[in-house]
């Protein structure tokens, strides 16, 4: 009842004098220990907010907004010192709540988000407290943190190459698929995909993209095709050659992927991939993977006819 009376009495005397004994210095950090970050991976937020008094600050605001180019993102609150959370666990780019702070408290929030792929540019994260409705807080610039991150970029990208066997014949013909994909972390908008065919082969090729990748459709000779290749993507290549005869073996040939400018590929020994066929005879199947009970019944077949025409 005297507190009631106390208030009635220093409102009437203004605002200022209301609130003077309600007075707490709330601050708030907010990092994730780095200044540069990679496209495409995760990034860790530790915030903390503290009241350092003089008075208890219940139903305070905790405020942060997750924005482009952070997704899927999710967060934890922790009191610490009597400080409590509203809210212990979320997702999604809202992290606002009321907080109890009193002196000497504080929460803790830990926010791990993932960083688009695609972000080209450097990018900030605001977090904000905010005294109870009536308070005066003494410091203000202190009431929000902002973590600034540049972007690092890179992108693992690597090509395969087969024709599916391991000899070729002259004058007859052979389809190469070649697949050029992107492992990540980042985006990689404007690869090269590279592959000069031997002047014994006369090639035409179709592309298609997988997962977001794109390629030019279709072509004649070799390949020098500029592709986007977002992380997880891919693009395939079929190429129908033709062999000259007289083609000397061994026939080797080798596609490349080269990452775009200012995206480096932090492991460059799967940029290129070479495929090579030795000689084989026209008109007979290559014994690989003919078994050998099946290659004993045909030796066995083809005496039995001999000992027959000798009969």
């Amino acid at each position: 009842m005297r507190n009631g009376l106390l208030l009635t009495a220093l409102a009437a005397l203004g605002p200022s004098a209301a609130w003077a004994g309600l007075s707490a210095d709330l601050s708030i950090t907010k990092t994730d220990g780095a200044l540069t970050s990679t496209p495409g991976e995760q990034i860790t937020y530790t915030i903390t907010a503290f009241n350092a008094g003089p008075s208890s600050a219940p139903g305070s605001g905790f405020g942060d907004l997750f924005l482009a180019p952070l997704e899927d993102c999710s967060w934890s609150c922790v009191g610490q010192n009597g400080g409590s959370c509203s809210v212990a666990n979320g997702t999604g780019a809202n992290a606002n709540q009321s907080v109890d702070l009193p002196v000497g408290g504080s929460i803790v929030v830990t926010a791990t988000c993932t960083i688009d792929p695609g972000a080209t540019l450097s990018f900030f994260n605001t977090a904000t407290i905010t005294e109870p409705a009536g308070f005066v807080d003494p410091v203000g610039v202190n009431n929000s943190s902002t973590d600034v991150n540049g972007l690092e970029p890179e992108a693992d990208l690597v090509i395969t190459k087969t024709d599916n066997s391991a000899t070729f014949v002259p004058g007859g013909s052979t389809t190469y698929t070649i697949v050029a994909s992107n492992a990540g972390p980042s985006d990689a908008p404007g690869a090269t995909v590279s592959d000069t065919f031997p002047a014994s082969l006369t090639c035409n090729w179709t592309c298609a993209g997988n997962n977001g990748g794109t390629c030019t459709a279709a072509g004649a000779g070799n390949i020098n095709d500029v592709v986007n290749l977002p992380a997880g993507g891919s693009v395939t290549y079929t190429a129908n050659c033709s062999i000259a005869n007289g083609t000397p073996p061994p026939l080797e040939n080798t596609a490349t992927i080269t990452a775009p400018q200012g995206i480096p590929d932090p492991n460059p020994d799967n940029n290129s991939a070479t495929d090579s066929n030795g000689l084989g005879a026209p008109g007979i199947p290559a014994l690989e993977g003919f078994g050998l009970a099946a290659l004993g019944a045909a030796l066995a077949a083809i005496g039995a006819r001999r000992l027959r025409r000798r009969r």
